[in-house]
């Protein structure tokens, strides 16, 4: 069997790449390109040979690089690709790996659900001097906005919910917003109860509470209680509607100031009226006509006298209520009714089932 050679050193001899580049070789031919500083392999097949890459795959194309990457199922899933340039792809896939060339950085785009941007993963230290990063802290140019990691339309979540205190900037450019075009355009006053709104269209502030939207009092509406003085006058107020309200002078006429006013009470300010009333019962001692109007009382229904020991009618006589023969036949009468009948001009009397003459008993 044949020995090897031991050779210490190993010169190629080095050719330029207008050369390299016509040649076909023989195989196992290799040859150093001047020009571009790599070795090329020759099969006695391929015009050119191939050309050796480089530790630093410096002299591999990206579109090269990425093909391999893809074939190799470096993609992972297969939704994403790999991308190698010194600038971010336009329009990537979640889980798209990008290379960049110009910073000798990888990223990955993810999407959380809520947005997506370009993340650069953390890899983990060799310990051995062989680069790499430990932590989120050792990336180097980490963006520090959103619009770094191309997040550019982000909005708050929906139905978020924050504890804690708010600090609101003291700039004048911030603050906390609670505008709507109308009072039609709130939210749910149940759902968002101790919430507050702003009305664009009538410029008003609300609250909810109690399952409706309440209108809180602005500077035009209390302009008359802007001062002390004011202040002082509604309080003095308080007890006499009629000048806090502008009602005018009731005094002349009486008025109720509390619930807790009865008739006794309110006899001094004027308990005398022209007006009809209706009551719902009526207990009294003594009934009076001042002479103001006629006295008359209506029922739609049969009024009952009850006394203990009779009625007397004093002062006048007693008047029965006159009808003819057809007003009277017309009637529902009962045992001791009385009516004085204008056809016959006689006082008749319901007695014993059929009306009778008082003055002859006779059958009227």
């Amino acid at each position: 069997m044949a020995r090897l050679p031991i050779i210490n050193n190993l010169r190629v001899v080095p050719r330029d790449s207008e050369f390299l580049d016509r040649k076909l070789g023989l195989r196992g031919e290799i040859f150093y390109d001047n020009d571009k500083k790599t070795l090329r392999l020759y099969d006695a097949q391929t015009v050119g040979g191939n050309e050796l890459v480089k530790e630093d795959l410096s002299n591999v194309t990206n579109a090269v690089f990425a093909a391999k990457a893809t074939e190799a199922g470096v993609a992972g899933s297969g939704s994403g690709s790999i991308e190698v340039s010194d600038s971010a792809p336009v329009d990537p896939e979640e889980g798209t790996i990008w290379f960049d060339s110009s910073t000798a950085r990888l990223y990955v785009y993810v999407n959380d659900g809520n947005s997506a941007q370009w993340i650069q993963p953390a890899v983990p230290s060799s310990g051995s001097g062989g680069g790499g990063v430990s932590s989120w802290g050792d990336l180097q140019d980490k963006p520090t906005t959103l619009g770094g990691y191309g997040i550019t339309d982000a909005v708050p979540k929906v139905g978020a919910t924050m504890t804690g205190a708010i600090d609101a900037p003291t700039v004048a450019a911030h603050g906390l917003r609670f505008l709507y075009p109308t009072v039609g355009d709130f939210p749910d006053a149940t759902t968002y109860h101790g919430a507050v709104a702003h009305s664009h269209a009538d410029g008003a502030l609300y609250f909810a509470h109690s399952g409706g939207w309440v209108e809180l009092a602005n500077k035009t509406i209390l302009t008359t209680y802007a001062t002390t003085t004011a202040l002082n006058t509604a309080t003095a107020n308080a007890s006499d509607w009629d000048t806090a309200f502008g009602w005018g002078d009731h005094s002349g006429i009486g008025y109720l100031t509390t619930e807790s006013d009865t008739l006794d009470t309110i006899s001094g300010r004027g308990a005398i009226t022209t007006n009809t009333i209706t009551v719902g019962g009526l207990n009294t001692s003594t009934f009076s006509d001042t002479g103001i109007g006629a006295t008359e009382i209506n029922s739609t229904s049969a009024v009952t006298i009850t006394t203990v020991d009779g009625a007397r009618f004093t002062g006048g006589p007693v008047r029965l209520p006159s009808m003819d023969d057809t007003a009277r036949n017309a009637l529902t009468a009962v045992n001791g009714d009385m009516i004085y009948n204008t056809t016959s001009n006689k006082i008749e009397a319901y007695q014993n089932g059929g009306w009778i003459e008082l003055d002859t008993g006779a059958a009227a």
